[in-house]
């Protein structure tokens, strides 16, 4: 969960009903082991190992930025 991470303080909920809010609310007694959470931040790391060199790096170098 990300409330047990360092330097979280705190989790802000976006439920929309009350079905959403309830699931949000079961799941604050969820515990992940640390093999389960290194299982879901490896699933969801935002950071390609070859950035900003690798296929990402390229279209960010070659984009034209508007004039302001």
């Amino acid at each position: 969960m990300v409330t047990m991470r360092p330097g979280v303080s705190s989790t802000i909920l976006g439920a929309r009903t009350t079905i959403q809010l309830e699931a949000n609310l079961r799941a604050a007694g969820l515990r992940l082991s640390p093999a389960e959470a290194a299982v879901l931040d490896a699933a969801s790391d935002p950071h390609p190992a070859d950035y900003p060199y690798g296929e990402l790096g390229v279209d960010q170098r070659a984009r034209t930025l508007p004039k302001s």
